[in-house]
């Protein structure tokens, strides 16, 4: 069925996988019916065409087929807009409140899109994201607030602790060149003054929203986290958030290693690297405010697995994903907690807590006073205690802690949401839940009237002498519970392989492991991070693509929640593709006679613009006869000035001594100017050159680079008076359209598959026209493919190709094809000979570049006549010659 000797399920075709099979063969019979039948017993290998609309848009078409297998119709999906309740909307505009009035030029730098799903029914199913230009979520709002982190560390303003995707290369990270360690969001803050602000948020390459369709698309350029460093990073990430309706977002990642090592171009390489091949993907890096979601619930076997107090992150608790029932879920605060350990979670032994006593403080008559140095530090009102025990000494610390102090006398209770020390120097440090507010205290905000009237509200509850006992705070109920549930599946495809079901994903291309899912606190009360991290073990060569459906669902009610994210389990899919896998959508840029600017044409649509060259790529990596695959290629600009082609480090900073590669510098004389990218497509490497320096004009193609409409009257009375009494009236010939059976059609596109898979560019070159007849008896169906000199070239009927294989290399496709050919005898000289298809590649370098075919000097097809007419120059087949042709077929 296959001519390769790859197992058949390695290869996407119209057998590809179980999961898609049926949208692929719906495609396939739409877009080829007419000639299916002509390759039932030869070469069965399709490529899937997007489906042709001559409305999308470059974005769109850009964020569709790279999902591949990811995104299905809406009759196979679970996630169906259609039927979503409450209302959608998005925005690319930034509009208070913002995420921290601290920082709201930060916030400007990084947003690029904002993203709503409000219920009228259940405000607890609301849910409001924030995408930053990485493409990745940096900010969830759901009824109880914000479930993202303050990300308040130094140097890692909102890329960690968000929601993103890292890929990593574990041989090459962490050796003398520097981390190959690439993030999502963007780049550490710690390379000053390079990347001080504004900050370099991974660039966007590209994003789409649709309000029908309830989603939008985005994807980026990702960066080595740590910087400097001396690699490059060629990582793409690509991300779909839709909404579900009934709280459910569907979280779709893509993740495409863009490096180009196989290929011949290695002139961005100046350091002895291995082939970046990525083993160790964060897919996605997750994570919750522990302050606002304090429980952890893993479900495995039926039944709720979860710890407290939490465990750290270093090191992390872990699953296999195969282990769990396919989801995880974040909740409030849970009742029935255990005893408290003292000192708190840190601790390697913990003990019940000793008797503390409150006393007053400098003869004040009160224990307790505002202090303002923690308030600064921990960013909520925080107060010091006078311990009646001078020689208490617990230095230890419960960060983060949500804690009860009770005093047993009054049984009077305080919330504690943070202890920096239990004991120094006799004083205890404290942050009482009163003392937070929904915003960060500063500088700037501090209020010594607040300040005085919470220790004021302390002191009332444990006045001079009371006693302190420390106790977990109680929860609520879990029916009460908010909580946010994170669908990522069992590894559905991987078990399938595993038990021995071969037609499911190619799982041994790529495989190492089980994916695992890791989490735990990192206890520290100014980060209030709940780290989470879903672990994909497995390994992403140069042009490879992977990515994955998830589900993030909001709600109230522990069960509740449970019952909706049980029905989204079945629907997580990943899928895994190799070059040439994918959708494509052929892209065409014309470059206009002053090679400023380009236009670009989408499908094959290759007639309506004009320029002075041409460049066609695709939509995805497709392989490539002379450079293994197609790469992406880029606009990049800085400032005034513009790149177009594949290398992302071309305005980059690189110091020639060290080697340092700054991605986020692109002029060394302005330290605030930043690049911004836009994919435009995967070409050829070379193919484009003259494009360097232009850029995209999308009126273009409708202003000077609009191609004239053909006379197709003219070549019409050119085509019927030339043949004379050749053609004859129907009624007089014995081929009458009238009275023909079957279907006839006919494409000027050229479409896979092709003559040959080793010479498809000068199949492009050559090709002008398909015309098919399907019949009801298939034995009697062909198809024809008519090269620039009006020759058959191709000729398929039911049982296959009838054309010779044409493989020598010199006469591909002008010698061994239907055509007609003149000679002069009378010449005495046997190269006299007219090829109506076109020359030989014998004159080199002149022939070097590509074969030069017959031109076409007219062409006419008639739907209703079933018939297509063609004229062309022919050529002396021999060259060089001495002789000029003035032959017309």
């Amino acid at each position: 069925f296959f001519q390769s000797p790859t197992p058949f399920w390695h290869v996407r075709g119209i057998m590809s996988t179980y999961k898609t099979t049926k949208r692929r063969i719906e495609l396939i019979m739409r877009l080829l019916l007419p000639w299916l039948f002509a390759t039932a017993t030869t070469k069965f290998c399709f490529y899937e065409v997007a489906s042709l609309s001559t409305d999308r848009t470059l974005e769109e078409v850009l964020l569709t087929d790279i999902f591949g297998d990811v995104i299905l119709d809406e009759t196979e999906d679970r996630c169906n807009p259609k039927n979503a309740t409450g209302n959608f909307s998005f925005t690319f505009e930034l509009n208070p409140p913002y995420f921290d009035d601290r920082f709201q030029s930060r916030e400007e730098t990084l947003f690029l899109a904002e993203i709503s799903h409000n219920s009228s029914t259940d405000p607890s199913q609301s849910w409001r994201v924030r995408v930053g230009k990485g493409g990745n979520i940096y900010s969830y709002v759901s009824a109880i607030g914000e479930a993202m982190p303050p990300n308040s560390k130094d140097g890692q303003y909102m890329v960690d602790e968000v929601w993103q995707t890292v890929a990593v290369d574990s041989d090459m990270n962490r050796n003398a060149h520097g981390h190959y360690f690439m993030h999502q969001a963007g780049v550490y803050q710690k390379d000053a003054p390079y990347t001080d602000e504004p900050f370099f948020f991974s660039p966007s390459l590209a994003h789409w929203c649709d309000v029908e369709r309830r989603e939008c698309r985005f994807a980026s350029w990702g960066q080595h986290a740590w910087t400097p460093t001396k690699y490059v990073s060629k990582a793409i990430y690509v991300n779909r958030y839709r909404d579900c309706g009934d709280g459910v977002m569907e979280f779709t990642s893509v993740v495409h290693n863009a490096e180009n090592l196989l290929t011949s171009d290695r002139d961005d390489y100046e350091i002895e690297t291995t082939t970046p091949r990525y083993n160790y993907l964060s897919f996605p890096w997750f994570g919750v405010r522990d302050t606002v979601y304090r429980d952890v619930l893993i479900k495995a076997n039926g039944a709720w697995e979860t710890r407290f107090p939490n465990p750290t992150f270093m090191p992390p608790l872990k699953y296999d994903l195969k282990d769990t029932d396919g989801f995880s879920v974040f909740a409030e605060m849970r009742q029935n907690r255990p005893e408290f350990g003292f000192p708190g979670p840190l601790a390697e032994v913990t003990t019940a807590a000793p008797t503390f006593v409150f006393q007053d403080l400098f003869s004040r008559g009160v224990p307790c006073i505002p202090i303002a140095y923690h308030t600064m530090a921990y960013h909520t009102y925080h107060i010091m205690c006078n311990l009646a025990n001078k020689e208490d000494n617990f230095p230890q610390r419960c960060p983060g802690c949500e804690i009860t102090f009770t005093n047993p006398a009054t049984n009077a209770t305080l919330e504690v949401v943070n202890v920096v020390h239990w004991a120094s120097g006799g004083r205890m440090y404290l942050s009482p839940k009163v003392g937070v507010f929904p915003y960060p205290i500063h500088e700037a905000n501090y209020n010594h009237v607040t300040a005085e009237s919470i220790a004021s509200h302390v002191n009332e509850l444990f006045p001079d002498g009371s006693e302190v006992v420390v106790t977990w705070t109680e929860g609520k109920s879990d029916d009460e519970n908010h909580c946010i549930a994170f669908v990522h599946g069992v590894d559905q495809e991987i078990q399938d392989y595993s038990s021995g079901n071969r037609g499911g994903i190619a799982a041994d291309r790529y495989w190492e492991g089980y994916s695992k899912l890791e989490y735990g606190s990192v206890y520290n009360f100014n980060r209030q991070y709940m780290a989470y991290n879903e672990v994909q073990n497995i390994y992403m060569d140069p042009g490879t693509t992977f990515s994955k459906s998830q589900y993030v669902i909001a709600g109230q009610g522990i069960s509740a929640v449970d019952k909706i994210a049980q029905t989204y389990v079945p629907a997580v899919m990943q899928d895994y593709n190799d070059i040439g896998e994918l959708p494509l959508t052929p892209i065409n840029l014309f470059l206009s006679k002053d090679g400023t600017k380009f236009g670009l044409r989408l499908d094959d649509d290759v007639k309506s613009c004009r320029g002075s060259k041409m460049c066609r790529g695709y939509s995805t990596p497709q392989p490539d006869s002379k450079h293994e695959f197609t790469i992406p290629h880029f606009i990049i600009t800085c400032g005034e000035r513009t790149y177009f082609g594949p290398n992302l480090y071309h305005f980059a900073m690189i110091e020639k001594e060290t080697l340092i590669r700054r991605s986020y510098i692109c002029d060394e004389n302005d330290l605030t100017l930043r690049p911004t990218v836009k994919l435009i497509g995967f070409f050829v490497d070379g193919d484009c050159e003259g494009f360097e320096g232009a850029t995209l004009d999308k009126e273009y193609c409708e202003g000077e680079g609009k191609a004239r409409e053909r006379n197709t009257e003219l070549e019409k009375l050119l085509l019927e008076d030339i043949f004379g009494d050749a053609v004859l009236d129907d009624d007089s010939t014995k081929c009458n359209p009238d009275t023909a059976s079957g279907m006839f059609s006919f494409t000027h596109n050229l479409n896979p598959p092709y003559v040959s898979d080793h010479h498809i560019d000068e199949e492009k070159q050559l090709f002008l026209a398909e015309l098919t007849h399907a019949d009801p008896n298939t034995d009697k169906s062909w198809r024809l493919r008519i090269g620039r000199g009006g020759n058959v070239y191709s000729y398929v009927t039911a049982l296959g190709e009838v054309m010779p294989p044409n493989l020598k290399e010199s006469h591909f496709m002008v010698n061994d094809v239907w055509q007609t050919v003149a000679m002069d005898s009378t010449s005495g000289d046997d190269k006299f000979t007219i090829h109506q298809s076109g020359i030989r590649k014998n004159d080199s370098p002149y022939t070097d570049i590509s074969l030069f075919y017959s031109p076409s000097i007219a062409h006419y097809c008639d739907q209703d006549g079933r018939e297509c007419r063609f004229a062309s120059w022919g050529q002396h087949a021999h060259v060089p010659t001495h002789y000029e042709s003035h032959m017309i077929y």
